[in-house]
């Protein structure tokens, strides 16, 4: 993808193509409106981000010339102006697909790239692959060994969601969710029955018969890769966001000294004030120019104090009565405010990076705890051996007594309980374990192990409060991979947005869903919720029903109508069973709702299942 960036700020105009180029873009940069009209005449791009205020030719005019001409490549208009609603229209209306505020995240404008050109391109995906297996979505072939596999649509459905997900665990409900339409939600024994199809399928090709795996108590996935298990399975989220964070940091290093060099105008109108009674037209002009242009780039670099202290500054300009008293003293003040939060050697960047690179590090040396309940020993051993090469630590408990005490001293992130079943009376005994555990330990995912695999025996397992149900039988291999996935769950350390004026309430919500590892964020004032949740981005979101001024149905259509959060999971929390009303509920875009007296524990594992769908 090819996109042409029109940005007269140098160091921001480099920052973004910097950051474009990672996310393999091809990026032309230019810094005035007549080169932009030059090289969009002259050149094909996919996308164009235009900054509204350039010297030659600004960027309405720039975009309404290339709409009068015809001209339908997506347009980004990027502006430090801060009268959002008059501007954004005026954007609009020029022919512009889309309008960002600057100062602005670079992560939510290349979100939003990605947004529009998959909006506005019939680009296809590539080849997904799995071995030898190949699915092409441009000719809507799969091949194994170049040899054709024939599949009906839901079995091509189905084998294109797991290529897509590879490691990723789809529950038959989730299967349903991506593959059917309302219209025709089947029961669960149809899915059951297209994945045995779609296996018979491929092991008449030759693909290996546990290509699909079955996690058992949870669904489906593609097995992983044998060339490199360790790495099939995608790497916590939090990791990546601090790595963009450090990044952006040393970014700021570089150019921090090309910042502090700009405020040299603002000390040469110092001087005009001390010294005369009028500003010179074009010092002012300057003037207004430069700080127009930081309060745009300040802000992406994480220093938004600058950034509103340079808007400051350019009202202040506009204004015109700088030799008043009272305007002098408050320029002087922004001034030195503003040198201040450039040169801080500790700015909240900085400080930002200092704390992305401890967390990085933490990170990486953070190994996951399991905790062994009276498991047998053969697979006991097993586990530590194959634990190893993973970087897992395994702790012993001979029974839930002495593992409630192993909880009280370590971390654990996921325990393995032996379910004895010699007779009936052991049974009895390892299912009351599991409540016991469970009362100690609500948050801990527990995975049950048991020689007895029958529905009565499972359903019984499951109620007393265990997580995954594993077959004794099953290879320690596959044991260690099913665990592989639940360690690596998109949930774990998810944004959690709830919005509600129950404040008791959310708070107590808020408080138990951090013992899941969720990251909670509680906004009491509806009417204050678009600032918080675009500046969050969160991973699911959860609305109360009962909410004023703000209708909580009119805010989940809000949120809908905005390309980036077509596929958020959105929860809406309610105890009205009103035909009606639960019928607006799911026409505005919600996912689900769910009575306010749910317990936490029911509402994490729907929310864990919701996030490990996407």
């Amino acid at each position: 993808m090819k996109i042409l960036l029109v940005e007269d700020d140098k160091i921001l105009a480099k920052t973004l193509s910097d950051n474009l180029n990672q996310h393999h873009y091809v990026v032309d940069t230019v810094a005035d409106g007549e080169s932009g009209w030059y090289y969009a005449s002259n050149f094909t791009y996919d996308l164009i981000l235009l900054d509204v205020l350039m010297p030659k030719l600004d960027g309405m005019t720039l975009c309404q010339r290339l709409r009068d001409r015809g001209y339908f490549t997506p347009i980004i208009l990027l502006t430090a102006c801060y009268n959002t609603s008059v501007d954004k229209i005026k954007g609009l209306n020029a022919g512009a697909d889309d309008y960002i505020i600057k100062p602005f995240d670079f992560q939510e404008l290349i979100a939003r790239i990605k947004a529009i050109l998959r909006r506005d391109t019939q680009t296809l995906s590539p080849v997904l692959e799995w071995e030898n297996l190949c699915l092409d979505p441009e000719s809507l072939k799969v091949t194994y060994e170049d040899r054709i596999i024939n599949l009906t649509p839901k079995q091509y459905g189905l084998l294109e969601l797991f290529l897509r997900h590879q490691g990723r665990v789809f529950s038959p409900s989730a299967i349903i969710d991506s593959l059917w339409s309302s219209e025709e939600i089947p029961g669960e024994d149809s899915v059951r029955t297209h994945i045995k199809e779609l296996r018979q399928k491929l092991k008449a090709a030759g693909v290996p018969q546990d290509a699909i795996a079955t996690i058992y108590g949870q669904g489906y996935c593609l097995k992983p890769r044998s060339t490199n298990n360790s790495q099939a399975i995608e790497t916590l989220k939090p990791a990546k966001n601090l790595e963009q964070i450090a990044a952006l940091a040393k970014i700021w290093q570089e150019y921090q000294k090309a910042f502090i060099a700009r405020l040299e105008v603002f000390e040469r109108v110092k001087s005009h004030l001390k010294q005369q009674h009028t500003l010179n037209r074009d010092l002012k002009k300057e003037a207004e120019s430069v700080a127009h242009t930081l309060a745009g780039t300040l802000g992406s670099f994480g220093k938004n104090r600058a950034s509103q202290l340079a808007f400051e500054l350019e009202n202040l300009l506009q204004i015109g009565e700088l030799f008043e008293e009272k305007a002098k003293r408050e320029f002087l003040r922004l001034l030195v405010e503003l040198r201040a939060e450039i040169e801080n050697k500790t700015s909240n960047l900085e400080k930002g990076e200092i704390a992305a690179t401890q967390q990085l590090k933490a990170h990486k040396r953070r190994s996951n705890n399991l905790l062994t309940i009276d498991l047998d020993r053969k697979l006991h051993q097993s586990l530590c051996d194959l634990s190893q090469s993973r970087g897992w630590q395994v702790l012993t408990a001979s029974s839930v007594r002495a593992a409630r005490e192993l909880l009280v001293r370590h971390r654990v992130d996921l325990s393995l309980l032996q379910i004895r079943s010699t007779d009936n009376a052991d049974f009895e005994t390892s299912l009351r374990s599991i409540e016991y555990f469970r009362d100690s330990a609500p948050s801990v995912p527990l995975f049950a192990i048991c020689d007895r695999a029958n529905f009565d025996d499972r359903l019984e397992v499951m109620r007393r409060g265990a997580d995954t149900f594993l077959e004794q039988s099953l290879s320690d291999t596959f044991i260690i991979d099913t665990i592989a996935t639940k360690l690596n769950s998109r949930a774990i350390g998810a944004k959690i947005t709830i919005v509600s004026e129950d404040r008791a309430y959310l708070h107590r919500l808020s408080n138990s869903l951090a013992n899941w590892q969720f990251q909670t964020t509680i906004v009491d004032e509806p009417t204050q919720f678009w600032d918080t949740f675009v500046e969050l981005n969160p991973d699911l979101l959860i609305l109360d029903l009962a909410m004023t001024p703000v209708d909580a149905i009119e805010l989940c259509r809000v949120v809908r109508s905005d390309p980036r959060w077509y596929s958020l999971p959105i929860l809406f929390l309610t105890n009205n069973l009103d035909p009606q009303t639960q019928a607006l509920i799911y026409t505005s875009g919600a996912d689900c709702q769910i009575p306010k007296s749910i317990s936490t524990r029911d509402l994490a594992h729907y929310i864990s299942d919701r996030l490990n769908r996407i």
